[in-house]
């Protein structure tokens, strides 16, 4: 499937299938630890997609074709 990225608005392509992630949000509501911070910090079990580029099997044949 193709999003576009938050950071540059560009297309990316991410597997149809998420998998299940970790991710910690804190009482600020933003998402990473903060070491010494004192925030409360939540562990969250979310649907993670990985980028396709990662786990294509035929990622050594589209370099190749460039």
């Amino acid at each position: 499937m193709f999003v576009p990225s938050a950071k540059t608005g560009k297309s990316m392509i991410l597997d149809a299938t998420p998998r299940k992630g970790v991710i910690v949000r804190n009482e600020r509501g933003t998402f990473g630890h903060v070491p010494g911070g004192g925030l409360t910090e939540e562990a969250l079990v979310v649907d993670v997609y990985t980028d396709h580029h990662a786990t294509c099997l035929q990622a050594e044949d589209w370099r190749a074709k460039k």
